[in-house]
């Protein structure tokens, strides 16, 4: 397990870009109530394996992650893709166990949230437990999207929802929802979407050709967004 050691800093909630999509959005002073460390992941590193036990939730300061189960490609799938805002472990307070692997998809770090404490502060405070269960919404949510995504049975469409979705949260994150910057491989993209890495990127060429992107690697430009909603169904 590639754990990595936590920095000797707290998180400071009132100075990060991302409390309005996390838990401290409602209290500037959680991280006096909840003693959590910010921890740095490098990219490739694992954050928590599969199976297991659970105990502390994970709130993404910076960079990214992707959730899977199994071994990915060929024994596993990709479930989701974790940005900064997001909380990672959520699924694991039921069972105690963690249902997935998280893994950086590049240099990251994160907000290591003790679950008892957690547990403390909710009960202690309303409006935290509100925004805590917005949050666990947003996750069942997103749940409900991938199996809408999954039940399409074009891979254009599946692609063009996805890069919609990407498109809705970097706008939640302010930034362009034109210009999207994929922290996510090809092999990963298909891997989340059933698809295999040659049709993601048969699909992304034919986007391309037709005008309604412009892709270079991993950075691609939304150029025709109501054909792309259009396609997506």
């Amino acid at each position: 397990m590639n754990h990595s050691p936590a920095l000797p800093a707290e998180p400071d909630c009132a100075l990060c870009e991302r409390r309005h999509l996390c838990l401290p959005v409602v209290r500037d002073d959680i991280a006096s109530a909840v003693a959590g460390n910010v921890r740095r992941v490098a990219a490739g590193d694992t954050l928590f394996q599969q199976d297991e036990g659970f105990v502390s939730l994970y709130a993404v300061r910076s960079g990214s992650f992707k959730t899977s189960v199994g071994t990915p490609p060929r024994n596993g799938r990709v479930t989701g893709f974790a940005l900064p805002g997001d909380l990672l472990g959520l699924d694991a307070i039921d069972a105690g166990l963690h249902r997935c692997q998280a893994i950086a998809l590049q240099d990251s770090e994160v907000c290591e949230l003790p679950y008892d404490q957690v547990e403390q502060a909710l009960a202690a405070s309303g409006m935290l437990q509100r925004r805590f269960h917005q949050l666990m919404s947003r996750e069942i949510v997103r749940d409900h999207a991938l199996m809408r995504l999954l039940g399409q049975r074009q891979a254009g469409a599946r692609i063009a929802a996805f890069l919609l979705g990407l498109s809705e949260r970097a706008q939640e994150r302010g930034q362009s929802a034109a210009e999207l910057r994929l922290p996510m491989s090809r092999e990963d993209i298909g891997s989340h979407l059933g698809l295999r890495i040659e049709t993601v990127s048969h699909v992304l060429t034919r986007l391309r050709a037709s005008g309604c992107l412009r892709v270079r690697l991993r950075e691609i430009d939304i150029v025709d967004m109501p054909g792309l909603r259009s396609l997506a169904g």
